[in-house]
């Protein structure tokens, strides 16, 4: 009974002396299009998902605006789009690639290599991209995926390079090129391979992960959702949902936090993954608790026992 009053005024000392300590951290993961430093704009910055069938021909476009104060060289490409995003890896959900072909309108293109175009764009200055795609007749069904890559090229690149390969650049944005082909071979299939809520945090922030797989041929969208509500006051203290583009042949790895969690408490935590028709929901009482207040609460004990252990040895002694 001692031992549960020390414990719990030990406790209680703890939160007093901590409640002031608080982690103000926000991350804004808005993308600016817009950017004095960066000089090159991108709108919209992807395609509507085209509904396409073998041997269809679909048409589309995006603007290019130079937003720095001098003119700058700038190289549109086409890349493959997979799931591992480098715009390099090539895969059977990345063929689209091979399927389209884009000019330029409303800017000098003044040279176009192995399907690269480069155009020197004035401060301010605006033209648009327009791509072709045609569709083989025996493309085989499920989603299909590429980027047109629009790279400024660093100063000293400029015309000094003859090795496209050696050529450097400073910034690219990437204007996503997505499409579903209506044909026999396009599934859906997904599942949850990793839905986690940790038991116990030595600090914050109180952070939830988890693992998603795409096991089919058409890309989708999961959902997420994660609540974490106050054990002793009962009241909701961070709540947040938002969906991500799972694609086809590929995984993806989401966190969330409370970033402005306290050092010490105790709080329901709720995550819920939604992958097609399959819902995982994980609810836990997570623990936050300082290592310091650890050890002192194991000193403690440790102490109390020892105290216990002399007691018990001095009853002996005067029995004997």
């Amino acid at each position: 009974m001692r031992l549960r009053f020390f414990v719990g005024v030990l406790v209680a000392v703890g939160l007093v002396a901590i409640s002031g300590i608080g982690v103000n951290a926000y991350i804004n993961e808005d993308v600016y299009l817009v950017n004095k430093n960066v000089g090159i704009a991108v709108s919209p910055v992807k395609s509507e998902r085209y509904k396409m069938i073998p041997g269809g021909e679909y048409d589309g476009r995006f603007r290019v605006r130079q937003t720095g104060h001098e003119t700058s060289e700038i190289m549109i490409t086409l890349a493959p789009l997979s799931a591992l995003r480098d715009y390099e890896t090539e895969t059977d959900r990345t063929r689209i690639k091979n399927w389209t072909t884009f000019d330029i309108e409303g800017c000098d293109v003044h040279k176009v290599e192995d399907g690269n175009a480069y155009l020197m764009m004035r401060s301010k200055e605006e033209c648009f991209v327009n791509y072709h795609i045609k569709v083989p007749r025996d493309a085989v069904g499920g989603s299909q995926n590429a980027a047109i890559l629009v790279r400024s090229l660093a100063r000293n690149d400029v015309g000094a390079q003859k090795d496209e390969s050696a050529l450097r650049y400073q910034y690219q944005f990437a204007y996503s090129l997505l499409s579903d082909v209506d044909a026999p071979g396009a599934t859906y299939d997904g599942k949850v391979l990793k839905n986690n809520v940790p038991s116990i945090l030595l600090d914050p922030p109180l952070g939830v992960d988890s693992l998603i797989e795409n096991t089919g041929t058409l890309d989708f969208t999961a959902f997420y959702s994660v609540t974490m509500i106050e054990w002793l006051r009962e009241r909701e203290v961070y709540a947040n949902s938002w969906d991500a583009l799972a694609m086809a042949d590929g995984k993806v790895d989401q966190e969330d936090a409370w970033k402005e969690a306290p050092v010490l408490g105790l709080f329901w935590v709720t995550q819920e993954v939604r992958v097609l028709d399959e819902t995982s929901s994980v609810t836990k009482l997570v623990l936050i608790i300082p290592i310091w207040l650890i050890l002192i609460i194991v000193g403690v004990i440790l102490l109390l026992i020892w105290a216990i252990v002399i007691k018990v040895r001095g009853h002996k002694k005067k029995r004997s």
